[in-house]
C-alpha cells in the first residue's frame, strides 16, 4: 500500500518532535554532572552502610536513564550524532561514579569499614549478576521508553529508575576495585554491561511497536541493522556468565534451603531426645541440665551430648547410659532410620542444706564477735598508751643505803633490788 503525502508529513512532524523530545536528554550539562555526584557518593555510602534504603535512593537521584533511552532513539533513527552525544554523556557519568566510589573505597578500607571476602549485603549482591537481572533491566528499558512516548505514563519514571539501578553495580565495582579484588569488580562490571544492553534491547522494542515509521528505519537503513545486530551479539555473549551466575545462584539457594532444614530437624530431634529423657528415665528426669545433637557430624552413630547434674560421681553409671542409649534407639533411631551414640557429661553439685546454712551463718557471727572485740582491746590499749606517766615523789628521789646517787637516778635497773642488798663479807 502506497503511502500518501500526508502520511510523509505526518511522519516527519513525529519524527521531528521526538528528536526535539531527545535531543534535551543526550546534553551533558550541569544537572547531569551534579546528579550524577550526588547519586553516586548516596549509593557509595548506602552501599557501606549496608542500607537499602539509601541505595534505593540513589537511584531515583541519578539520571543514566535519560541518556541511555536516547541512544536507542539515535539508534532506530539512524541519527548518529544523537548516538555520540548520548554516549559520551553516559560515559563521562560512569567515570564519574566510577572514580568517586574508588576514592570512598580507599577511605573506607583505610576506617576498616571494608573488609576483603566479608562485604556487605548490598555489596554481594552486585557482584554476581544472573539472567534475572537481564530481564529485570530488559522490562525496565522498555517502561522508560514508554513513559518517554506516552507524556501520561511519565510518573512511572520514578519506579524505572529503582529497577533499572545503573549506579549501584558501578560504585560495587568501584569499592571492590579499590580493595583490589579484581574479580568481583569484573562481576558488578558485567551487571553494569547486562542492565545497559537489557534496558537498550527494551526500548528497541517498544519504539519499533509505537513508531511505525522507525520500524521501517531500521529495517531499511544498513547501519541501523549493523548497530541492532551488534547490540543482539553482546546480548547473546553475556548470557554464558548470566547463565553461570544464575546457576551459582540457584546453588547458593538450594544450599541454604538445605542447611536451614538440616538445622531444624536437628532442633526437633534434639528437643525429641530432652523429652523422652524427661519423661521416660529416672536418671535423667530431675538432673538434665542440656542435650546437643552433634551438628557436624554426618557419620553414624551421631553422637548425643547429655550433660547432667551429679551429686555423686558414680551416677549416672555405665549401665544406667548403654540403657537409656538402647531405649533412644528402639524409640527414636529406627523411626528416623538413625543410630545414636549417648555421651554423658556428669556436672558435679554441692546440696546446701538449711541446718547447713544456718550453722555456717552462726560461724559467721561468732567470727564476728571475735573481731569486734579484738578492735575493742586493741582501742583501749591505745587509751592507756596516751595516758601520760605520773612523776614520782621526792622521797622516792632519795639514795637508800648501799645505792650510790647513779644507781638511784638510773631509769632501767637491771637485777632486782634484792640481789644488790647481800651482807658483806
Amino acid at each position: 500500500m502506497q503511502r500518501t503525502q500526508n502520511d510523509l508529513l505526518e511522519e516527519g512532524h513525529r519524527l521531528d518532535e521526538l528528536h526535539r523530545s531527545y535531543d534535551a536528554d543526550a546534553d551533558l550539562n550541569q544537572p547531569f554532572i551534579i546528579q550524577t555526584i550526588g547519586s553516586s557518593v548516596i549509593a557509595t555510602l548506602g552501599l557501606i552502610a549496608d542500607n537499602p534504603a539509601v541505595v534505593i535512593g540513589a537511584m531515583v537521584v541519578a539520571p543514566w536513564i535519560l541518556p541511555l533511552r536516547t541512544a536507542v532513539f539515535a539508534l532506530l533513527a539512524s541519527d548518529w550524532r544523537l548516538m555520540r552525544e548520548a554516549l559520551t554523556t553516559l560515559l563521562v557519568g560512569a567515570v564519574i561514579c566510577l572514580s568517586l566510589s574508588f576514592m570512598l573505597g580507599q577511605i573506607a578500607d583505610h576506617r576498616g569499614l571494608l573488609v576483603p571476602g566479608a562485604f556487605q549485603s548490598e555489596i554481594v549482591g552486585r557482584l554476581s549478576p544472573s539472567m534475572l537481572d537481564l530481564g529485570i533491566a530488559f522490562v525496565a528499558g522498555a517502561i522508560a521508553t514508554y513513559a518517554k512516548v506516552r507524556a501520561d505514563a511519565v510518573s512511572a519514571m520514578a519506579g524505572t529508575a529503582i529497577a533499572v539501578a545503573l549506579v549501584p553495580p558501578v560504585c560495587a565495582s568501584g569499592l571492590t576495585a579499590a580493595m583490589a579484588d579484581w574479580s568481583n569488580a569484573m562481576g558488578a562490571g558485567l551487571m553494569f554491561a547486562a542492565n545497559l544492553l537489557g534496558i537498550v534491547m527494551g526500548g528497541i522494542g517498544v519504539l519499533c511497536l509505537r513508531e511505525p515509521y522507525l520500524r521501517q528505519k531500521l529495517f531499511n537503513n544498513r547501519q541501523s541493522k549493523l548497530a541492532l545486530l551488534t547490540a543482539g551479539v553482546l546480548s547473546i555473549g553475556i548470557l554464558t556468565p548470566l547463565y553461570e551466575g544464575s546457576r551459582r545462584q540457584r546453588r547458593v539457594l538450594r544450599e541454604q534451603q538445605i542447611q536451614e532444614k538440616t538445622e531444624q530437624i536437628q532442633r526437633d530431634v534434639e528437643s525429641l531426645i530432652a523429652e523422652f529423657l524427661m519423661r521416660k528415665t529416672l536418671t535423667f528426669n530431675a538432673n538434665l541440665a542440656r542435650v546437643s545433637l552433634d551438628r557436624n557430624g554426618q557419620q553414624s552413630p551421631r553422637i548425643i551430648d547429655v550433660a547432667v547434674y551429679a551429686t555423686d560421681p558414680g551416677i549416672p553409671s555405665f549401665e544406667q547410659v548403654e540403657q537409656v542409649q538402647t531405649l533412644i534407639n528402639q524409640r527414636i533411631g529406627q523411626p528416623l532410620n538413625a543410630t545414636f551414640q549417648l555421651r554423658v557429661q556428669r556436672i558435679p553439685i554441692t546440696v546446701v542444706s538449711g541446718s547447713e546454712q544456718q550453722n555456717q551463718l552462726s560461724r559467721t557471727n561468732q567470727q564476728t564477735n571475735v573481731e569486734e572485740r579484738l578492735k575493742n582491746l586493741e582501742q583501749q590499749l591505745q587509751t592507756l598508751r596516751s595516758i601520760p606517766m605520773v612523776p614520782p615523789s621526792p622521797e622516792s628521789e632519795l639514795p637508800s643505803a648501799g645505792n650510790t646517787p647513779s644507781d638511784s637516778s638510773s631509769e632501767d635497773v637491771s637485777p632486782p633490788a634484792a640481789e644488790n642488798a647481800s651482807a658483806p663479807n
